[in-house]
């Protein structure tokens, strides 16, 4: 069972007839944003929910892995800067933040059982050949905590592994770092979710 928080536009009926967006968030002890979000209302005019879901263990990781395992739950994924490629970045000591990242998800090097867990775990090792909805990732060339090259290395896999003709969408901003947005990549996450509906429903 999960807990969430969601809302719904004025014409959403509830009998599930129509779009939710379910957004997760929850590493390093911080909760997803329930605050008013300006880019959610041409969702919610259109009579979409909207359900922000209080997990335990990434936003982006939970939501790939998840997909993994039950790619049919999903018309789209909008995986921002996801952290996708978790058991090569533990494994990397070099990189900036792996030592601070093994408090979260524990050492793989130092420690067989979390090798392992992170093995069944990580979205990017567990890619496999079946279908997969359409896709939308982000990447930002100077984000020091999710590299550029883990979006992209789990989009190539994706599109090489799926058995579906299903988009998957790189945007890659040049910076901005972890938190970057715009509202060109915001107009272009809403409308890829209109549409990767839209395309379920045909």
């Amino acid at each position: 069972m999960m807990l969430a928080s969601s809302v719904r536009g004025k014409n959403c009926h509830e009998d599930g007839s129509r779009p939710l967006l379910a957004i997760a968030y929850g590493a390093y002890g911080e909760k997803v944003h329930t605050d008013y979000s300006q880019r959610l209302v041409p969702l919610l005019a259109r009579g979409w929910s909207v359900a922000f879901c209080h997990v335990r263990g990434g936003g982006g990781f939970t939501v790939a892995a998840a997909c993994n395992w039950e790619p049919s739950l999903f018309a789209g994924l909008i995986l921002r800067v996801p952290f996708v490629d978790v058991l090569t970045t533990m494994c990397d000591a070099s990189l900036p933040l792996t030592t601070h990242e093994a408090d979260e998800w524990g050492d793989p090097v130092a420690d067989p059982d979390a090798f392992l867990r992170l093995q069944r775990l990580c979205p990017y090792q567990n890619v496999k050949q079946q279908p997969y909805p359409p896709m939308f990732l982000t990447a930002v060339l100077d984000d020091d905590r999710v590299k550029y090259w883990q979006p992209l290395k789990y989009a190539a896999k994706v599109r090489q592994q799926s058995r579906s003709n299903a988009d998957v969408v790189l945007w890659v901003e040049r910076e901005g770092g972890h938190e970057a947005s715009t509202p060109e990549l915001e107009a272009a996450e809403i409308a890829f979710a209109l549409r990767a509906v839209s395309e379920t429903k045909q």
